[in-house]
C-alpha cells in the first residue's frame, strides 16, 4: 500500500468505492480505528461511508469486486481477509470512527483548545447575526469615513458581502497595501489639458470634448484604445488628423500616462481604504462572538488555524494528548473543494506523516478537478496538484480512476467528447442524449431570454411517454431563483408535482413541521396557541385536547416521547429528532431550529426532481434535464490574485484599468479564465448526474454550456431511450433506510411486518441484537439509544442472556452475525445473516433473536427453515433452529 496516495476519480467512478478499500486495508494493516481520520464535506458523505465500512465487511464474501480491491491494496490473501473479517467487524462496530465533516472535526479540535486562544469552549455554533454586525460596524465610522464607505458602495454594491469575502480569506490575506502618498497625478493631468487644449483649434468639436473629459471618461474612449493599439495618434479616421503634429502627439500620450496614474492610484487607494473596513468590520465581529459565545464554521477555521499555525499556538504532541488518540493515517474526499486555508490546518499534520518512515503512517485524498464548482465558498482547485506536487520527494503517488460505473455509454461518450476525455463506460451498449436549441426571444436589458418552455415539455414528454417515473427525472438549472419557476411550469402542464430543495428539507416534511410547532408551543406557552392548533389538527385531535408535556429538559428527550405518543415517527422526524441531540434546552432548540437545512435524499420524497447544479452534486438519477442560463463572464470588483497557493494580491476592478496597469490586465485575463473555467466544470458535473439519459436545453445565445458551444455542437439525439421499467409500487411506510440499511438485520426478509409506527419496537430490537452482537457493549447505547427505551433493551438482554436453556445452547464453536450466500435448488442466489451460530462437532444451531412475538409468526418460522436448509447443504451437518422471543424468554425450536 502506498503511503502517500493521490487519486484521481472522475465522475462515477468509484470514488467512495475506493475510500472504503483504503480505510478496511489499514484497519487489516493493524490500524486502530481512533488512528485514522477521514474526512469529508457533507454529511452525507460521512454517514455513506460509515454505512460502506460495515456492508463491506458484513458481506465480504459476497463483494468479489470490493474483496479484490482490498486484497490488492492490503498485501493479504482473500483467505486471510475473510478469516481476520468477523474479529474487525467487532472492533469497527465498538469503536467511534474519525468519519466526520471537516467542520465537525475542527469544532472538536476548537472545543478541546478554545481556551488557549481566548474562547470559551462551551461556545454555541450558528451564524451571525449579519444585520448586526453591520450595524455595530456602521456605528464606528466617523462622517468622513462614512462618506468613503458610501463611496465604495457605489463601486461594490454589497460591502457587507466584500468584507464577508475578505474574512473567508482572512488567514490567505497578503499585508494591507499602503495609502498613496506624494503629488497626486491628477494635478498633471489638469496641466496636460490645458497644454494641449491650444493645439486642436482646427480639429472637430468632439476632438476637444474627449480631452476635456475626466480621466476616466478619458480613458474609456475608443480613440485611446486604438491610439494604444497602433502606437500612434493619428491612424486613419482619427479625430485629431486635421491637427497633427508631433507636439500633440507627445502630449496626449502623456495626458494618457497621467490619466492612468490617477487610476492606480484611486484603486491603490480603494486597496487600502477596503482592507481598513475589513479590520474595523473583522474586530466588530470577534467583539460580538466574545459577548455572545456564539461561533460560525468559519470563526472556527480561524481558531483552529490559529492553534495550529500560529507562533503560540498548541503542540502537536498536546493535541493528540488532548485528543486521546495519535492520528496516524488521514483520508480526504473531494480534496478539490478544499481551501487554501483548510490545507494549511491539515498540512503539519501531513508534513509529520509524510517524513516519518520509522513506522507505517499514511496520506490519502481523492477528488476530480473537474468538479470544482466551489471556488466562490474558497474552493481551490489547484491545490490537488500543488500538494502531489510539494509531496513527490517523500514519495507521493498520483492514479487515476478512468472507468465510468455511473453512465451508459452515450452519455460517456458525449461528455468524452465534449471534455476531451478518454473514461471508459462500464457497458458496451445503451444511453440516450439529446441537445435541443432554444430559441433566442429578446434581451431583457442585457440580458437574453429564450423560449425553453416547449423544449422542457418535449424532454418531460418523451420520458413520460416512454414509461420513466417522474421521481428517477432531475431538471437541473444554473439559477437558484428558476426552481419555483420551474416547479410551477410542470404541475401547470404536465400536473407533476415537483420536489424542490425546500420540499425535501427535513423541517418542511408534514409530521417534522408538527413536532416543531408544538415544541414552539410549549415554549413561548398559551401566546403561541395557534402552533398548538396546527398540531392538534393535524394529529387528529380536538382543538380544547389537553397537551400534557412539560418544556424542560433536553429537546432530544421531549421530541422522542411526542413521537412515540401521538405516532409520528418517519425518516424527517428521525433525523429532526437526531438534530434536536445537538441542542441542551429548548430555547436555543425553538430559536434555531429555522436555520436547520437539511434535506431528505430525492427519493424520499416523490416527484419530479427540480434542483440546482450545486444541490446535485454527489446525486445520480436516471434521467437528466440540464436547461441552460444566460453565462454571467464578468469579474466581480473585487479580485483575489493567486500566485500558486499563495494570495498575492487583492484589487478592485475599475474601468479601463487594464490600460492603465499591465499587471491588472493580467489579473483580469486569469480571472476571467477562472470563470471560464468554473462555467465548464459546473456544465461536466451537471452531466454527468445521468445514468440513463440526458437532454441539454441550450440557449441561442450567450450559453452558460461553454463545453458544448467551443465544440461546435448543435441539435441532435444520439443512443435509444430505455427507461428502467422496474416496478415502483408504493409500499407502506418503513424505517427509514438511510439510517437502517447498514445495521440491519434479516437480510432474507423481502417485506416488513412492522406498520408504520412501529419505530419504537424497531430500535428496540435493534439496540437488543446490537446488545448480543457486541456481547453487552456499550455501542448499542451510543447507536440506538436516543430512539428507543435503552434500559429496556438492556433488561432484554441481560434476562435472555442468563436463561438457562439459552445458556445451555452455548456449547461449541460460537459465531455471532453470520452473513452468507446459498444457491438453493432453482439455482438463484440468496442471502442472509444468523444472528447466533453454535457449530459443534455433529450438528449446528441457529438462533434468531426477536425482541417480541407477533401476531402472525410464520415468516420467522420460514426464515429460520431457509438458514436450516442452507447450514445443512454449507456445512454438510445436521441443522436445528430456534427463535428466541426476548420479551417472553421463550426459546422456540423450528421443527
Amino acid at each position: 500500500m502506498e503511503r502517500l496516495l493521490s487519486l484521481k476519480a472522475s465522475a462515477g467512478s468509484g470514488k467512495t468505492f475506493s475510500l472504503a478499500v483504503r480505510y478496511l486495508a489499514l484497519l487489516y494493516k493493524g490500524a486502530r480505528p481512533a488512528e485514522i481520520l477521514t474526512v469529508t464535506f457533507t454529511n452525507k458523505s460521512a454517514n455513506e461511508m460509515r454505512e460502506r465500512i460495515v456492508h463491506y465487511l458484513r458481506r465480504l464474501e459476497h463483494e468479489p469486486d470490493f474483496l479484490k480491491a482490498l486484497a490488492q491494496t492490503s498485501g493479504l490473501s482473500t483467505d486471510t481477509l475473510l478469516q481476520k473479517r468477523g474479529d474487525l467487524l467487532k472492533r469497527v462496530l465498538k469503536s467511534d470512527l474519525y468519519i466526520m465533516t471537516i467542520d465537525a472535526f475542527l469544532q472538536k479540535i476548537a472545543r478541546r483548545f478554545g481556551h488557549y486562544a481566548g474562547v470559551d469552549p462551551d461556545f454555541e455554533v450558528g451564524p451571525d447575526d449579519t444585520q448586526e454586525v453591520w450595524e455595530r460596524f456602521l456605528a464606528r465610522l466617523d462622517p468622513k469615513r462614512f462618506e468613503e464607505l458610501v463611496a465604495f458602495g457605489r463601486l461594490y454594491a454589497d460591502p457587507a458581502l466584500a468584507f464577508e469575502l475578505l474574512y473567508e480569506k482572512d488567514k490567505e490575506l497578503p499585508p494591507p497595501p499602503p495609502h498613496p502618498h506624494g503629488p497626486h497625478p491628477l494635478a498633471r493631468y489638469r496641466k496636460l489639458q490645458a497644454q494641449i487644449l491650444p493645439l486642436l483649434q482646427t480639429c472637430s468639436a468632439k476632438a476637444t470634448e474627449l480631452v476635456q473629459k475626466e480621466p476616466e471618461a478619458f480613458l474609456a474612449s475608443k480613440v485611446i484604445e486604438n491610439a494604444l493599439e497602433k502606437g500612434t495618434l493619428f491612424y486613419p479616421r482619427s479625430l485629431f488628423n486635421k491637427c497633427k503634429s508631433d507636439t500633440l502627439e507627445r502630449l496626449f500620450f502623456e495626458l494618457i500616462e497621467a490619466a492612468g496614474a490617477h487610476l492606480r492610484r484611486k484603486e491603490r487607494y480603494i486597496r487600502a481604504s477596503v482592507r481598513d473596513f475589513y479590520e474595523t468590520y473583522r474586530d466588530v465581529k470577534a467583539r460580538l462572538h466574545q459577548t455572545r459565545n456564539r461561533l460560525d464554521f468559519k470563526d472556527i477555521e480561524h481558531l483552529v488555524y490559529r492553534l495550529l499555525q500560529e507562533e503560540g499556538g498548541i503542540e502537536r504532541e498536546f493535541l493528540y494528548f488532548r485528543l486521546d488518540t495519535r492520528i496516524r493515517h488521514i483520508l480526504i474526499d473531494e480534496f478539490q473543494d478544499t481551501s487554501i486555508t483548510q490545507w494549511r490546518i491539515f498540512e503539519p499534520l501531513v508534513e509529520e506523516i509524510a517524513s516519518r518512515r520509522d513506522d507505517f503512517r499514511s496520506f490519502f485524498y481523492v477528488g476530480d478537478t473537474k468538479q470544482a464548482i466551489y471556488r466562490f465558498r474558497g474552493g481551490h482547485s489547484r491545490l490537488f496538484d500543488e500538494v502531489y506536487q510539494s509531496l513527490k520527494p517523500f514519495g507521493m503517488a498520483q492514479n487515476s480512476l478512468r472507468v465510468n460505473y455511473r453512465s451508459l455509454p452515450e452519455i460517456v461518450h458525449f461528455v468524452n467528447r465534449l471534455f476531451d476525455l478518454d473514461e471508459k463506460p462500464n457497458a458496451d451498449t445503451g444511453g440516450y442524449v439529446e441537445v435541443c436549441l432554444n430559441p433566442f426571444l429578446k434581451h431583457a436589458g442585457s440580458v437574453p431570454r429564450h423560449d425553453w418552455q416547449e423544449n422542457l415539455l418535449g424532454s418531460l414528454r418523451t420520458l413520460l411517454d416512454a414509461g420513466a417515473d417522474p421521481g428517477d427525472i432531475a431538471i437541473l438549472t444554473f439559477r437558484n431563483q428558476t426552481i419555483l419557476e420551474l416547479a410551477d411550469f410542470v404541475h401547470q402542464n404536465l400536473g407533476l408535482t415537483a420536489v424542490t430543495t425546500t420540499r425535501r428539507q427535513v423541517i418542511r416534511q408534514p409530521k417534522a413541521r408538527a413536532v416543531i410547532h408544538l415544541l414552539k408551543y410549549l415554549y413561548h406557552g398559551e401566546k403561541a396557541a395557534l402552533f398548538k392548533a396546527d398540531f392538534l389538527t393535524f394529529v387528529g385531535l380536538p382543538l380544547d385536547s389537553a397537551v400534557d408535556l412539560s418544556p424542560h429538559g433536553r429537546p432530544a428527550r421531549l421530541i422522542k416521547e411526542v413521537l412515540t405518543r401521538y405516532r409520528l415517527w418517519d425518516e424527517a422526524t428521525l433525523r429532526l429528532l437526531e438534530h434536536a441531540m445537538t441542542y441542551d434546552d429548548l430555547a436555543d432548540f425553538v430559536h434555531e431550529i429555522e436555520n436547520y437545512e437539511e434535506e431528505l435524499p430525492p427519493k424520499s420524497v416523490e416527484g419530479l426532481n427540480i434542483m440546482t447544479v450545486h444541490k446535485a452534486k454527489g446525486l445520480e438519477f436516471d434521467h437528466v434535464i440540464v436547461l441552460d442560463a444566460p453565462l454571467d463572464d464578468t469579474p466581480d470588483n473585487l479580485i483575489f490574485d493567486y500566485e500558486g497557493l499563495t494570495l498575492k494580491e487583492i484589487r478592485v476592478k475599475l474601468p479601463r484599468l487594464e490600460l492603465a496597469d499591465p499587471t491588472f490586465k493580467t489579473t483580469l485575463q486569469k480571472e476571467r479564465a477562472l470563470i471560464y473555467q468554473d462555467a465548464r466544470n459546473r456544465e461536466y458535473v451537471a452531466y454527468t448526474r445521468a445514468k440513463r439519459s440526458l437532454f441539454v436545453l441550450k440557449n441561442e445565445k450567450k450559453s452558460a454550456f461553454v463545453a458544448l458551444e467551443a465544440k461546435g455542437i448543435g441539435p441532435m439525439r444520439r443512443g435509444t431511450l430505455s427507461p428502467n421499467r422496474r416496478p415502483r409500487p408504493k409500499p407502506a411506510p418503513r424505517p427509514p433506510q438511510t439510517r437502517l440499511r447498514s445495521f440491519g438485520k434479516q437480510n432474507y426478509r423481502k417485506e416488513s411486518t412492522y406498520s408504520p409506527n412501529d419505530y419504537e419496537a424497531i430500535y428496540l430490537g435493534l439496540a437488543a441484537h446490537a446488545l448480543f452482537e457486541t456481547g453487552g457493549n456499550d455501542y448499542a447505547l451510543n447507536r440506538y439509544g436516543a430512539y428507543c427505551d435503552y434500559e429496556k433493551a438492556r433488561a432484554l438482554y441481560e434476562r435472555a442472556n442468563d436463561h438457562p436453556p439459552y445458556r445451555a445452547l452455548l456449547k461449541g464453536q460460537v459465531f455471532r452475525e453470520v452473513p452468507f450466500v446459498f444457491t438453493d435448488a432453482r439455482g438463484e442466489k440468496r442471502h442472509g445473516v444468523i444472528d447466533l451460530l453454535i457449530e459443534r462437532e455433529n450438528e449446528v444451531i441457529i438462533v434468531d433473536y426477536k425482541s417480541a412475538k407477533p401476531e402472525d409468526e410464520r415468516p420467522y418460522i420460514e426464515q429460520v427453515r431457509f438458514y436450516q436448509t442452507a447450514m445443512k447443504a454449507i456445512k454438510g451437518k445436521p441443522a436445528r433452529g430456534y427463535l428466541f422471543y426476548l420479551d417472553t424468554l421463550t426459546l422456540k425450536e423450528v421443527e
